[in-house]
């Protein structure tokens, strides 16, 4: 387990740091497991990075937590003002309570002792707890309590889309809109996404028509292979954005790949849909072979790029193909 710099922990846990006694062991417990559990345990258990013991002092507790702190190995020890076979909610008797409480090496023995059941206590009661309530249950996109929030927002049980819960109100409704597609995007890309509509495009036509078969041309036959569409296709402007944002979006990438699959969601099976990027030039930034995002045509350019926008546009078609592998 690698060591934890204190200037990199999330904010919510330097508060509980800081403030132990504002929260509840419940929450206090789901914060750090949520934060840290997958790097530091496996399964569900939450003993490999967190001790819980009770406190020893005997004065009136402010709240369910007495002191909260994690030293270099990134291990959690949290003091607890409720239950514990010593302190102030000690069932053993007084003497037991007594010696324990008191910083000598006899003391240190006993709570020494003690704390092999305290923390097996502890950690089955919050065992319990997440087995009762569903926002507790598993981890990420495999709780029970995220599998309904999915099953509202009309999703099948697989959950393509990252973080597809953040935007189940939009998801599950009905009626599909442009303005609720961009503002969507927009939070999801931290970037301007406007959605062009009606653009035109070519179907290509499976049956072909042929003389002879008692079809009148304008009612019910037609010339060419193909038909314009001007109903079935939208365009999504994204940006501006730095170069280096917009090759993530490019085929081929994960974001790509979640982008893709977020539209998909939202849209009509029978709606098309293409990308257009709009990329600002990076200032002092130059494209070197070899370099991983530079793309030619793309995000990259021969000579010295001018001060306008660059327009990349991506089929839709392209994306989607990506979904599928």
């Amino acid at each position: 387990m690698g060591t934890i710099a204190r200037g990199k922990l999330p904010h919510l846990i330097e508060d509980l740091l800081k403030n132990p006694s504002a929260y509840s062991v419940f929450q206090a417990l789901h914060l750090i497991e949520t934060n840290f559990g997958e790097e530091t345990a496996s399964g569900n258990e939450t003993q490999g990075f967190i001790d819980l013991a009770p406190a020893t002092e005997m004065t009136f507790p402010a709240g369910e937590i007495r002191h909260c702190r994690v030293d270099e190995n990134a291990r959690y020890r949290l003091e607890l003002n409720f239950m514990g076979f010593y302190g102030v909610d000690s069932p053993l008797p007084q003497f037991f309570n007594d010696i324990a409480t008191f910083d000598t090496p006899r003391g240190a023995e006993l709570r020494g002792f003690l704390e092999l059941f305290n923390q097996r206590l502890y950690h089955l009661l919050y065992e319990a707890w997440k087995k009762m309530n569903l926002h507790g249950s598993g981890d990420g996109r495999t709780s029970l309590y995220c599998r309904y929030l999915e099953a509202l927002s009309g999703g099948g049980g697989t959950c393509r889309v990252s973080g597809r819960f953040d935007y189940a109100g939009i998801l599950a409704t009905r009626v599909k809109n442009s303005q609720s597609l961009a503002d969507m995007l927009e939070d999801f890309l931290h970037c301007p996404v406007t959605v062009k509509q009606n653009i035109p495009y070519w179907i290509e036509l499976e049956e072909r028509t042929s003389l002879g078969s008692g079809l009148a041309l304008g009612d019910n036959a037609m010339l060419g292979s193909r038909l314009m569409d001007v109903n079935s296709k939208i365009r999504l402007r994204i940006g501006p954005l730095p170069s280096r944002d917009a090759a993530d979006l490019l085929p081929g990438r994960r974001a790509a790949a979640t982008l893709a699959d977020m539209i998909r969601e939202y849209l009509d099976p029978t709606i098309q849909y293409d990308l257009e990027l709009l990329i600002q030039p990076d200032a002092g930034y130059e494209s070197m072979l070899g370099g991983g995002q530079a793309v030619l045509g793309w995000t990259t350019c021969l000579g010295q790029a001018g001060d306008k926008v660059n327009r990349v546009r991506l089929t839709g078609g392209s994306l989607d193909r990506q979904r599928e592998t």
